[in-house]
């Protein structure tokens, strides 16, 4: 999945101010389908470019052990938008787990952590 254009890479001599916000985004139980979460984080600061680290995970199967085919965490930012004299980004998370029967008929949920960087002016 290709990053947006939000987060492109700036040598690091071209920051001007970074700004980091820790998030926690919950996973009801599922099945059927990858998860996906979005949500915003508002910085003081206008925002040049940002981008968006997974610090932590708590996801499992809500009946009984299983053995594990796939585990799927992704993070995405998705834009960011002015607001007042700072700036709103935008993400999302997708989550997926999927045990050794390959289909995904099993509940699961959780919660991934992540940290978005931003880089203000």
């Amino acid at each position: 999945m290709p990053k947006s254009d939000t987060s492109r890479r700036l040598p690091f001599n071209t920051f001007q101010m970074l700004q980091l916000s820790r998030v926690r985004v919950p996973f009801p139980s599922t099945t059927g389908r990858e998860q996906q979460e979005r949500r915003s984080v508002s910085f003081s600061r206008p925002v040049r470019v940002a981008d968006i680290a997974i610090n932590g995970w708590d996801i499992n199967f809500r009946n009984g052990d299983h053995h594990l085919l796939q585990l799927k965490i992704d993070s995405l930012i998705e834009s960011i938008v002015p607001a007042g004299a700072g700036s709103t980004v935008n993400f999302r998370v997708d989550v997926l787990l999927r045990d050794s029967s390959g289909n995904i008929d099993d509940p699961y949920g959780g919660f991934v952590e992540v940290l978005v960087i931003a880089d203000t002016n």
